[in-house]
């Protein structure tokens, strides 16, 4: 029982994670120039690479807090990859347990979107957890021509082909195609996004402004966000899930809180930026770095 709590509270992190990476103002125009690259592959001499609203190459680095201990890491990072003859977006979120959990209840989780850039439609979803005794290891692929997915589960050696929209979208990728969108607070958003092998409602409630302190980050003003997801292995019975975002252009998740039966409460909580950009976030603590905040309209709060 309590596994099967632990799984889905994990679960809800991440969606809390890849949710709060999405919810937030579209960066202004300076911050749309062409990506850097991080690849293990030398760069090409020429490249059809859009302009995209996120830094590709950024990779993002979570605690996972229970109590007071740090029980495990979670990493968000993106790279650009070749497949055949074609230049595509990965976008991954592993995590990880720390010795103090994996000693009863061991986490290696890999969850990746390969994406076509230039449309930021996915075009492959992999799904491969290992919590506890729980094993899952699926993957689906997108036909956006003729508007189907197909799904297959490959420890179980089973299959399902269902319909999809002709915009539909994975989890992490719908999420960080909606970095791209405006949000504003006091209000609510309703969407769709693919998750299970189906099609499910995802209803946000954008709240106040707040200013935090975590970690190696001082007095980071974020958004905070009340979110409801209508689907099985990320928000189904876990209680409450709270995340806030940092308002400025880098839109980083900062904070996400699950509150859940017989576990308790477990948060996410910022622990370091890598990648490119010259900033707050990959210069802790440095004054020269101010955090630069959004202007939001009029009769949002402070």
């Amino acid at each position: 029982m309590v596994n099967g709590k632990w799984r889905m509270v994990l679960g809800c992190v991440v969606f809390g994670l890849s949710l709060s990476l999405a919810m937030a103002e579209s960066a202004p125009d300076s911050a749309l120039a062409p990506a850097q690259v991080v690849t293990n592959q030398p760069p090409k001499a020429a490249t059809n690479r859009p302009a995209l609203w996120f830094p590709v190459g950024e990779a993002i680095y979570y605690k996972v807090q229970w109590g007071v201990l740090i029980v495990a890491d979670t990493k968000v990072s993106s790279e650009y990859i070749e497949e055949d003859g074609r230049e595509l977006l990965a976008i991954r979120v592993t995590t990880r347990s720390r010795n103090v959990m994996s000693a009863f209840y061991p986490v290696d989780d890999f969850i990746e979107s390969v994406v076509d850039p230039v449309t930021f439609l996915p075009i492959r979803f992999t799904k491969r957890l290992s919590e506890g005794r729980y094993r899952l290891h699926e993957i689906t692929t997108f036909d956006h021509k003729a508007r189907m997915a197909h799904w297959r589960h490959l420890l179980k050696n089973d299959h399902q082909d269902f319909a999809i929209d002709a915009d539909t979208r994975d989890l992490i990728s719908y999420m960080f195609y909606m970095r791209s969108q405006n949000f504003e607070p006091g209000k609510h958003y309703d969407f769709r996004v693919m998750a299970d092998e189906k099609l499910y409602d995802l209803l946000v409630e954008a709240l106040d402004l707040e200013t935090l302190e975590i970690g190696n980050y001082a007095k980071i003003r974020t958004l905070k966000l009340d979110p409801e997801a209508k689907f099985h292995g990320l928000f189904v019975r876990v209680g409450k899930l709270e995340v806030w975002i940092s308002d400025d252009e880098r839109c980083l998740c900062v904070r996400a809180t699950a509150k859940a039966p017989v576990i308790g409460t477990v948060r996410l909580l910022i622990d370091r930026v890598e990648g490119p950009g010259d900033d707050y976030w990959t210069h802790p603590g440095n004054t020269n770095y101010p955090q630069i905040a959004r202007n939001h309209s009029e009769g949002s709060s402070k």
